[in-house]
């Protein structure tokens, strides 16, 4: 089987309720999520374990980048 298919290999907890965005830094080790209510999460892919927890302005984190030097950029927008 590929990594795709079967039961997920792990889960990282994350505050929202929905994740809208995630990136995956340049070297593959860290993964930033974010989401609805504003919530941007950087993860250790090797040890799993919560790097650094942000809370922007808004409610709602759109997209997430990394640059080619792994600083990591968050864009949000609030529509309502």
């Amino acid at each position: 089987t590929t990594p795709c298919e079967g039961a997920p290999v792990f889960a990282l907890k994350h505050r929202n309720p929905a994740i809208n965005s995630v990136a995956f830094s340049p070297c593959g080790t860290k993964l930033a999520a974010g989401g609805y209510w504003g919530y941007v999460q950087l993860w250790d892919l090797r040890t799993r374990a919560l790097l650094a927890e942000h809370r922007p302005e808004t409610l709602n984190v759109s997209a997430l980048f990394f640059a080619p030097e792994n600083r990591l950029y968050s864009f949000n927008c609030f529509i309502g």
